[in-house]
């Protein structure tokens, strides 16, 4: 998991929003959904494309009961965790999970993300992106 997550990083550095890979692997177009993604325009992805759903940490901690929902269409590729300092140090409330798909069948998809922030008492988010996959 860790290459792939270095393979992505240096192929956005190299490429902008693409990643060239070797066949039966990620290629194409990288797409994060994320709290600014437009719930209401669909986002365009490629068929063997990577799509990353961001589950940002609220205040000093990850967010609780945390639901991603994804169609068929996107074959899950895991759950990553992270920090935003170059260090690796955990900044208070600047953590991440990443959930990883590609997507395998070209068509319409739904992706719906929901969690609750700060744990106990805090806010429950729900939002659902729309992908347009090709």
């Amino acid at each position: 998991m860790r290459n792939l997550l270095l393979a992505l990083v240096l192929g956005l550095q190299v490429f902008g929003s693409s990643v060239i890979a070797a066949e039966g692997q990620l290629s194409g177009y990288v797409v994060k959904l994320a709290e600014k993604t437009s719930e209401s325009e669909p986002v365009s992805v490629n068929v063997g494309g990577l799509v990353i759903v961001v589950v940002r940490d609220s205040g000093s901690r990850p967010p609780q009961d945390v639901s991603v929902v994804a169609p068929d269409s996107l074959d899950p590729l895991g759950v990553v965790r992270g920090v935003q300092n170059d260090q690796g140090v955990a900044l208070m409330g600047g953590g991440y999970t990443w959930h990883l798909f590609r997507p395998t069948n070209a068509g319409q998809a739904t992706v719906k993300v929901a969690f609750t922030e700060n744990g106990d008492g805090g806010k429950r988010v729900a939002r659902k992106y729309q992908l347009t996959i090709e």
